[in-house]
C-alpha cells in the first residue's frame, strides 16, 4: 500500500544550478535550452547567488551568463527574465566590446571573471532552477536488487514511478533520502531508438548526471541508467542487471 505523504513547502525559493553542458552552444542556443527545462540561463541577484553557483559547478572553461546588453547601442545589462542586473562581476578592463557586437555576457574562465563576447560564440552552459515547494517524496518499496523494467513495474505497483528528476533540486533531495553512497541504484530514465532518452513516466524533461565518457552505449545494449555509487555519478547499463531503486511519488 502506497503511504500518504504530507506535502512540505521551503521557505522562500531554492536556487539550484544543473552542471555544465557537455556541448558548447550559442548564448540562444543555451537561453532556449534551459526554458525547457523550466529554467533560466544562469543569473544571480547577488554575491550569495554568484558564490553558491562557484562553489556548486566547477568551472575550468568559459561558460555562458544569463545577462546581455538592452540594445547594441548601450552599455545597459538586463538578465534573461528581462531585469536589470543585481549583480555583475567583471573581469579588469570589461565590458569592452560593444563596438564589436559582444552583446552577451560570459564566464571567463581565464580571468575568472565576467566578460563581454558575440552571442554567436559557443560556450557550455549551466541552468538555474528556482524551487518553491515540495511535492514529490522517494522512497524503498523493497530492498531486493531487480532489473530495471520489474523495478518500474514495482513502483508502478506501489501507486508510483521509478525514481527520476525534473531538476537539481529533486536529485538532492532523492541523494539526501537514499543516503546515497558506495551501491548502485537503478534511475527511472531509458533510451528508446525512435525517442531517445525518456522517463519512466514517459516524459522527456529529465536531469541527467553523467559520469564522464558516458553515456557510451557500450556494445549498442546499454538503453537503461544508474547511479554508479563508485563513482557518485551516472551510467547507462544493459537494462537485464540488477540494481536496487527507489520509487518517485507525488504528494500534493
Amino acid at each position: 500500500m502506497r503511504t500518504a505523504l504530507s506535502c512540505v513547502a521551503l521557505v522562500g525559493a531554492e536556487i539550484r544550478f544543473s552542471p555544465l553542458s557537455r556541448e558548447r552552444v550559442t548564448w540562444p542556443t543555451a537561453l532556449v535550452t534551459c526554458k525547457s527545462k523550466g529554467a533560466e540561463l544562469v543569473y544571480f541577484n547577488n554575491r550569495a547567488e554568484y558564490d553558491q553557483y562557484l562553489h556548486e559547478i566547477p568551472i575550468h572553461e568559459n561558460s555562458w551568463i544569463g545577462v546581455s546588453r538592452k540594445s547594441s547601442s548601450e552599455e545597459s545589462w538586463k538578465t534573461v527574465v528581462g531585469k536589470d542586473i543585481q549583480f555583475q562581476s567583471w573581469a579588469s578592463g570589461e565590458p569592452n566590446g560593444r563596438q564589436r557586437g559582444e552583446n552577451c555576457v560570459e564566464y571567463s574562465a581565464w580571468h575568472k571573471n565576467w566578460n563581454d563576447q558575440n552571442c554567436l560564440d559557443k560556450n557550455k552552459f549551466s541552468c538555474r532552477f528556482e524551487v518553491t515547494n515540495s511535492c514529490i517524496d522517494f522512497k524503498r518499496v523493497t530492498n531486493d536488487a531487480v532489473d530495471w523494467n520489474t523495478a518500474k513495474y514495482k513502483c508502478k505497483e506501489a501507486g508510483g514511478v521509478l525514481a527520476y528528476f525534473e531538476n537539481p533540486s529533486e536529485y538532492d533531495q532523492f541523494s539526501r533520502q537514499m543516503e546515497l553512497a558506495g551501491s548502485d541504484e537503478w534511475i527511472g530514465i531509458t533510451r528508446s531508438s525512435s525517442h531517445g532518452w525518456s522517463t519512466a513516466k514517459g516524459t522527456d524533461n529529465m536531469f541527467f548526471l553523467w559520469r564522464t565518457g558516458e553515456p557510451n552505449n557500450w556494445g549498442g545494449e546499454e538503453n537503461c541508467v544508474e547511479y554508479r555509487g563508485t563513482y557518485k555519478k551516472w551510467n547507462d547499463i544493459p537494462c537485464e542487471y540488477k540494481n536496487k531503486f527507489a520509487c518517485r511519488f507525488d504528494t500534493c
